[in-house]
């Protein structure tokens, strides 16, 4: 049996995503029959602190103080302590080097992990330089850019050299990495692919949600367009918004609200991709919005995503309204699965 550790971004706020591509990496090696522990590396403090001080508590569980900061943390640190196997330690710089005794072999993926724009984009951490090469494998990481500049990849060239898997999840990326390594590099599905909409819904079977409602996830800003497109698909259809991050009653729901959000509703307008990917899973129509605000052009993995699921678009607008044929959707998806599944097991052996 195989001792795994997974490398991922595991505390950067309360990012809905990253903890669920997080899950079903782990979920699906464990079906592998594999042991799975996902390395506890802080970037920004320890989110498994967050019960250590009181008064977080005490707001968390008194509703007059039960702020949406709070609430949110409260939730996140609750579902991370149920739903993912983490390591008994912390993972400091000064027990880094006795990892490679621990752990048969470690997984860097998924979420932008090789993102340059991010502080952890170039950590050696995050390109499992502490582990012995047979042990590096790389599991649909991102780069999430269309392209690098040259000094990022000369970095690059050297963390990418004597692994013994690497992939990636976008197309542009996986060109990055191919030109950088000379190597060919599958490009494979996020790890919430990896399970079916039976298994996610494991997680919201107990949930309540509203009826008749549009879900509006939006990470970047809400310009006068973009309110006035998510009004009028709201008049239209003659339902109400719930909108993830400004709504107070649903802006610090844990990761199993966030999927029967998505699961239940009658429309999706988000800028996030796996607002798009559980979109997608449940078969919910679907708007992808333009992020506004972060400075940077993401979409690569969006449109890697469209044209692996043979989702036709004449091209990607501010707003884009995707309109999918489910039974393509389900014939590739389960091909792209057999090939992520299939690109584990010969990484394992």
């Amino acid at each position: 049996m195989n001792r795994i550790g997974i490398v991922t971004i595991t505390n950067d706020g309360y990012n809905f995503g990253n903890r669920l591509q997080n899950y079903a990496l782990q979920e699906s090696l464990l079906r592998m029959e594999c042991e799975v522990e996902t390395l506890n590396r802080p970037i920004r403090g320890n989110q498994r602190q967050w019960w250590r001080n009181k008064k977080n508590v005490i707001h968390y569980f008194i509703p007059y103080h039960r702020k949406i900061e709070h609430k949110k943390a409260g939730n996140f640190y609750f579902w991370n302590k149920r739903y993912i196997q983490w390591s008994n330690v912390v993972v400091t710089d000064d027990i880094l080097p006795s990892l490679a005794n621990k752990y048969d072999f470690f997984i860097a993926g998924s979420d932008q992990i090789w993102n340059p724009n991010f502080i952890w984009g170039k950590d050696p951490y995050m390109f499992l330089q502490f582990a012995k090469p047979e042990q590096r494998i790389a599991y649909a990481p991102s780069i999430g850019l269309d392209s690098v500049d040259q000094v990022s990849i000369q970095q690059y060239k050297d963390l990418w050299r004597d692994w013994r898997a690497l992939s990636c999840r976008e197309n542009e990326g996986a060109k990055i990495i191919r030109d950088a390594t000379r190597k060919e590099i599958p490009v494979l599905i996020d790890p919430t692919f990896l399970l079916t909409k039976d298994d996610w819904r494991v997680l919201t079977k107990h949930i309540i949600v509203p009826n008749k409602y549009i879900l509006v996830y939006m990470l970047g800003d809400i310009t006068g367009d973009y309110k006035q497109y998510i009004d009028q698909v709201s008049l239209e259809n003659h339902c109400k918004i719930i909108d993830v991050m400004n709504d107070i009653r649903y802006a610090g729901c844990n990761p199993n609200k966030f999927v029967a959000l998505i699961q239940h509703a009658d429309r999706v307008i988000a800028d996030s991709y796996h607002a798009m990917v559980f979109a997608m899973i449940f078969h919910r129509p679907f708007t992808f919005i333009d992020r506004v605000g972060w400075g940077m052009n993401m979409n690569s993995r969006v449109k890697t995503l469209i044209d692996k699921m043979g989702v036709h678009i004449d091209r990607m607008n501010a707003i884009t309204e995707i309109n999918v044929n489910w039974d393509v959707f389900e014939y590739k998806i389960n091909k792209e699965r057999n090939k992520a599944k299939e690109y584990l097991l010969n990484s394992l052996r």
